[in-house]
């Protein structure tokens, strides 16, 4: 039993190490039957499994005072935290994207890309789920994605994609 714990820490582990290298991924780009989509830069903020977020939503943050709570609530499982990422809200905007409790590993979101018509900003995910009897961790999860786009946005929307 003991060495069936040391195996999942250790291979638990490195998902408890934050991802929170800035890197800028392309968003995602078309057209509808009301107009023109402008293709949205992303930058990545932060994604894994132990984001600390109980309850799945989706969420838009346009404030300094909003993003400090939410980021405290994101790193509070994290030893040594992260620091807060400097985010100018007169002209970004954050995204965030929480899956809430899972009961174990093997589930994950990825945020692939942003467009903006008019003003409704349109973000487009994904999600993973574990298939039966794939391996995964026993451990409790808050699987989350969190990126910024540099723009704001009257309305902001979030489109799954299977």
């Amino acid at each position: 039993m003991r060495a069936l714990i040391l195996l999942v820490l250790i291979l638990a582990a490195p998902a408890t190490v934050s991802l929170s290298c800035q890197r800028r991924v392309t968003g995602v780009s078309g057209t509808n039957d009301t107009g023109e989509m402008k293709e949205i830069e992303i930058t990545h903020i932060t994604r894994g499994p132990f984001c600390g977020v109980e309850q799945q939503q989706n969420i838009a943050v346009t404030d300094n005072a909003h993003w400090k709570e939410l980021w405290t609530t994101v790193q509070r499982n994290r030893h040594p935290a992260d620091d807060l990422p400097e985010i100018d809200f007169s002209r970004q905007t954050i995204i965030c994207v929480f899956l809430g409790t899972r009961s174990t590993g093997g589930y994950s979101v990825e945020i692939l890309g942003a467009s903006l018509q008019g003003d409704t900003l349109t973000v487009l995910y994904t999600t993973e789920s574990p298939a039966p009897g794939d391996m995964v961790s026993m451990a409790i999860t808050h699987p989350c994605h969190i990126v910024s786009v540099d723009v704001t946005a009257e309305q902001v929307e979030f489109s799954r994609k299977d």
